[in-house]
């Protein structure tokens, strides 16, 4: 069923029939889980039956429905404008599955907010092309070149239209269904979900004329990374098998019985993308030879399990905990591989080879990618990009050069695509993460408040010296950049405009006067100094390598960070002034911050469990911290000469989400309080006012996937 096709209706003619049209929507699977999306869509539904459609501005929605303060800048903060676009969607998914002709439609036009109203008619049969008629040979030559030619430039016309792609939803159930892969014969889709229960996720398949999908794996351990093998009656898939090892598995479509073929070597925290050859008898994928070391493509005789080295991402120079190559997509005809190839891990570019030969660089932007394939004519690449942006897209890369294309809008989050071989529609992870500021009262006297808020990304948040304003990390507006506010959440204003790089951990000077941050500019991170006040940012480290999370020093004459230039992720110190840095840690650190009496400075790592610190007089690193996970190592803060941090519950269940406060001295703990929702991860989480009353953290409300179609562009 069309969906916005029929006779429009005046909605006080059909009140109560609108309504029930409401409540049918409300309760359909589509908008299952879509809370906010819920209350866009009742609000507006609801002022348009009273009247005042005419009312429903982009502002007034901000307020009513998000939550936001009056005199709020629409333009700053675009969350009415991305969440119609997925209320659209939405709608246009549950009509076009549920719709029947005769019945009541709700309908967003785009360019507004004001809903309207339909009663559903059938879509009409194509017509049949009119005969044409015969001018008998009388008709003079000059008409009928007139006539070929103006049917000439009709076909020219038609040939020459780009037809825009249609997109429609394939999965919205809870939590994470991740990584489709398309079947050979382009009917049914592939991917890993957590299930209904928000469970370790499994294996689904389901077609696409299919209203559910069916579960094919049930182990107690973790299955992700689906690929269909050439015979398409089997699904490959990888199965956790310890610390950073996957075990790669077979598993039938119908019938029963798994088999493990191989075994890859990978960061645990994200699993390897794998594809068999196009005769069965190879699996490609990518996989370190050592710990922390540089990921390479590799070749697999799966019958002898002999590897073949298939890039060398640094060649003689490769460094130490540098990802290295991944996410490889073998081309249509199986004799070549597009792969990604990371400087560090939120930065990369694409590359194609063929399969033993040398590689060539194929995009030139150095940003966040999250998936590639192959279009089905072998002759483009679809890629996951943040090009231009702090969200991800899909482009249209060709091999043979030329101006990228985008194919999705930046509100849909488009990962991880995979494309046809029957009709070229490529099928993608839509994401959704919406995490906000929350102050938390540390004295118990007042419930927990929810003080920064958007749809996207909002984290890192840090208070100024004297309490009365707070930085944070913001992707708002579509771009990561370093945000300010007052103590209260209000009135927020962007400090930094860099368009697209990846922008934020920014900590304040001990004045007050200057904030520090990271971003990646020139392609690496790189420290850099920006007035409080707003004004040009002034670049510190100038290196070929990854500097991020940097700290003043109590005196606010030099900066702490992280950095990879040895190859391993340790702490260093640089001088405003100038100078060399100074290498303060040798056996690893990460996300720095002195002590309040200046006597220790406190660091996590990035892939090791804990909180660390050592005497700026000299002397051992000492562990203060054993159970701090290592997807948090921003999940902690220093107050006076305690520590508070985020834990996992007593039960082990579910995402840490106990807020506890450590005495490094004895080591005990003691617990503050339990926040309604999880922190964030890999990412900036708690700050401590300078008085010690109140706790900022970044808190996840709502995150998760869901499977878009899109047509072929």
């Amino acid at each position: 069923m069309a969906y916005g096709v029929g006779k429009q209706i005046a909605p006080e003619a059909q009140t109560e029939a609108v309504r029930k049209e409401l409540a049918t929507l409300i309760a359909s699977p589509v908008f299952k889980d879509s809370d906010r999306l819920i209350r866009f869509l009742s609000f507006v539904v609801d002022e348009s039956l009273a009247g005042r459609a005419a009312n429903l501005k982009e502002s007034v929605i901000g307020m009513e429905v998000f939550d936001r303060e009056a005199g709020y800048d629409p333009k700053a903060d675009p969350i009415v404008r991305v969440q119609a676009r997925r209320l659209r969607t939405k709608l246009e998914t549950h009509y076009s599955s549920a719709g029947q002709p005769g019945e009541l439609q709700i309908v967003l036009p785009k360019g507004g907010y004001a809903p309207e109203f339909f009663i559903a008619e059938a879509e009409p049969a194509p017509e049949a092309p009119a005969q044409p008629k015969s001018f008998g040979k009388t008709v003079p030559l000059a008409i009928a070149l007139v006539v070929l030619a103006v049917v000439a430039g009709f076909l020219l016309t038609r040939r020459s239209a780009a037809k825009a792609p249609s997109s429609r939803l394939i999965t919205a159930y809870p939590g994470y269904q991740n990584t489709p892969t398309f079947s050979p014969d382009g009917q049914t889709i592939a991917f890993s979900w957590g299930g209904p229960e928000g469970g370790d996720p499994s294996i689904y398949v389901q077609r696409l004329d299919a209203d559910t999908p069916r579960r094919l794996t049930n182990a107690s351990a973790r299955d992700r990374r689906p690929v269909w093998l050439p015979d398409g009656e089997h699904i490959g898939f990888l199965r956790d098998d310890g610390p950073d090892r996957f075990a790669v598995m077979v598993v039938p479509v119908v019938g029963a019985g798994e088999q493990r073929v191989a075994t890859v070597e990978a960061d645990s925290t994200a699993p390897p993308r794998i594809e068999w050859s196009r005769d069965g008898k190879k699996l490609y994928s990518s996989e370190r030879m050592a710990p922390r070391a540089q990921q390479r493509i590799v070749e697999i005789d799966l019958a002898s399990g002999q590897r073949r080295t298939l890039t060398q991402p640094g060649g003689a120079t490769a460094v130490e905990g540098v990802p290295g190559d991944d996410e490889l997509a073998l081309s249509p005809d199986g004799k070549s591989i597009a792969f990604r190839r990371r400087s560090d891990a939120g930065a990369g570019e694409v590359f194609m080879a063929r399969v033993g030969g040398d590689a060539r660089q194929v995009t030139h932007d150095n940003s966040g990618i999250v998936g590639l394939a192959w279009s089905r004519d072998g002759q483009s690449l679809i890629v996951s990009s943040r090009r231009a942006s702090s969200l991800q897209r899909l482009w249209r890369f060709r091999i043979d050069g030329g101006e990228p294309v985008v194919l999705t809008d930046a509100s849909l989050g488009a990962s991880f695509p995979s494309v046809s071989a029957r009709d070229g529609s490529i099928v993608y992870a839509s994401r959704y993460l919406d995490s906000n500021i929350w102050r938390i009262d540390l004295t118990g006297r007042a419930p927990a408040q929810r003080i920064i808020a958007s749809n996207l990304l909002d984290s890192t948040p840090r208070y100024s010296p004297d309490g009365a304003h707070i930085s944070f990390r913001s992707n708002r507006t579509g771009n990561d950049e370093v945000w300010i506010t007052d103590a209260d959440g209000k009135s927020p204003a962007r400090l930094t405009n860099f368009g697209g790089p990846v922008t934020g951990s920014a900590r304040w000077s001990p004045d007050g006067q200057y904030l520090v941050f990271d971003s990646r500019p020139n392609g690496n991170s790189d420290i850099l100094l920006i007035p409080s006040a707003g004004g040009r940012t002034r670049q510190l480290t100038h290196e070929q390598s990854n500097e991020v999370l940097p700290c003043f020093s109590f005196d606010g004459k030099s900066v702490y960070f992280a950095s990879d230039r040895t190859g391993v992720w340790q702490i260093w110190k640089q001088s405003l002034d100038g100078g060399e840095a100074q290498q303060i840690t040798h056996d690893r650190g990460f996300a720095p911050q002195e002590s309040p009496d200046h006597r220790w400075l406190y660091y996590s790592r990035p892939d090791t469990p804990g909180l660390f610190r050592l005497p700026l007089e000299g002397g051992p690193e000492q562990r203060v911290l054993e159970s701090l996970p290592a997807a948090f190592w921003g999940a902690w803060a220093l107050t006076g000469d305690k520590v508070l941090y985020f834990a996992p519950l007593p039960s082990g269940k579910g995402d840490p989400d106990e807020l506890r406060l450590l005495d490094p001295t004895t080591g005990v703990s003691t617990t503050v309080t339990t926040t309604k929702f999880p922190p964030i991860r890999w990412d900036g989480v708690l700050a401590v006012s300078p008085d010690g009353h109140y706790a900022l953290a970044a808190l996840i409300e709502r995150e998760g996937s869901e499977i878009h179609l899109q047509s072929e562009p």
